[in-house]
């Protein structure tokens, strides 16, 4: 399965009588079980390496292994770096308030 999210833009100016400038956005269909692809926050984005997902539920692994590789789980809670304070807005949050935060 392949998905892609395309930007085209021109390589050289063209002029004729009116110079119009012309932004084309085109999003491809996706493999039939795909129906939509989730734009990311720019804070999340950075943090995923993505604007976009087909599947969210790939950043709540991505924080989950930011907080596994940085040792920031307490018990059942995540104590918040200053990346993830950056996203989330807070110093720490539980475990099972994290995906709908996301």
């Amino acid at each position: 399965i392949y998905r892609a999210i395309y930007a085209v833009q021109e390589l050289r100016e063209i002029n004729f009588l009116l110079d119009l400038p012309i932004t084309i956005m085109a999003t491809p269909l996706y493999h039939p079980t795909t129906s939509s692809v989730y734009k990311l926050d720019a804070r999340l984005a950075k943090l995923v390496g993505r604007n976009y997902l087909a599947h969210p539920k790939y950043a709540l692994t991505i924080v989950h292994a930011h907080a596994r590789a940085h040792n920031l789980y307490v018990d059942k809670s995540i104590i918040c770096d200053d990346t993830l304070q950056q996203i989330f807005g807070c110093l720490g949050m539980r475990l099972q308030n994290i995906w709908p935060r996301l």
